[in-house]
C-alpha cells in the first residue's frame, strides 16, 4: 500500500485526492515542501492542482512495503545462513590453529565469527519483537567489542556456536513466517540509524550474514581478491 505524507507528518491523501481525480493512496516516499512560509496541508492540496510552483523531496524515511513474493525470499535466505557457513567451515577440525588466526588484526577470528553471529541472534530477536509489539521503540545497538568479551567469543567452542546459531535461526524464522503481513511495517528507532519498519529490520539482518559470509570467506581464502 501507499500513502502521501506531509512535512507535519499528517496523512494528508484525503486532501490531494480530488486534485488527483479521486485516487487513494496507501504510503508513498514524497514529502511535499512549500519554498514559501506558512506551508499547510491545504496548500500541499493546491500546489497539486497547479496554484503554485512548489517542489516535492523524498523524505528521510518513508515506509515502503516489500512485496510478499520479497519477502519471502528475504526469509529463505536468511533461513539457510547457518547452513552456508556450515559448509564453509566443514572442512576445518575444532583444534585447527586457523580457528584463531586473526589475518585483520581489528576484525573477529572464525572462532569469534562463529560465536557472534549465534549470540546476536538474540539482539534480532529482541528488536523485531519489540518492533511489533511497542510504538517506535528505541532499538540500543550494543557495543560489538564489548560484547564478545563479556561472552568469551574468544574461547567458545565453534561446534557448540555453528549449533546455537542454526537453532536459534530457526526459532527466528519461525517468529518471521507467523507473522501477519501488517506487521512487516511497524516501525522502530535504531539508535544511530534512524526510523526503520520490521522488514528494514530484516534486511539489516540478511546485510549482517552477508558481511561474515564474506569475512569467513576471506579467511579461508576462498573469496575472490
Amino acid at each position: 500500500m501507499w500513502s502521501i505524507r506531509g512535512v507535519c507528518g499528517r496523512d494528508v491523501s484525503a486532501l490531494i485526492a480530488p486534485a488527483l481525480g479521486g485516487a487513494r493512496f496507501g504510503r508513498i516516499p514524497l514529502c511535499l515542501v512549500r519554498s514559501g512560509a506558512n506551508a499547510g496541508l491545504r496548500g500541499n492540496a493546491a500546489r497539486l492542482r497547479g496554484r503554485r510552483r512548489e517542489r516535492a523531496v523524498p523524505c528521510y524515511n518513508p515506509v515502503i512495503m516489500m512485496p510478499s513474493p520479497v519477502r519471502a525470499y528475504l526469509i529463505n535466505a536468511l533461513d539457510h545462513t547457518p547452513a552456508t557457513l556450515s559448509a564453509l567451515l566443514a572442512n576445518l577440525p575444532p583444534g585447527d590453529a586457523a580457528w584463531d588466526a586473526r589475518p585483520d588484526p581489528e576484525r573477529f577470528s572464525l572462532r569469534e565469527i562463529v560465536a557472534h553471529v549465534a549470540d546476536w541472534e538474540a539482539v534480532w530477536k529482541e528488536r523485531f519483537e519489540r518492533a511489533v509489539t511497542e510504538e517506535l521503540p528505541l532499538l540500543p545497538r550494543p557495543d560489538v567489542g564489548q560484547r564478545a568479551e563479556e561472552r568469551g567469543y574468544a574461547a567458545a567452542d565453534p561446534v557448540t556456536s555453528l549449533a546455537r546459531f542454526q537453532q536459534e535461526r530457526a526459532t527466528l524464522m519461525s517468529r518471521l513466517r507467523s507473522l501477519p503481513a501488517g506487521a512487516w511495517g511497524r516501525e522502530a528507532h535504531l539508535e544511530r540509524m534512524g526510523d526503520l519498519p520490521l522488514e528494514g529490520l530484516v534486511a539489516l539482518t540478511l546485510a549482517h550474514d552477508a558481511y561474515h559470509v564474506r569475512q569467513v570467506s576471506e579467511w579461508l581464502g576462498l573469496a575472490p581478491d
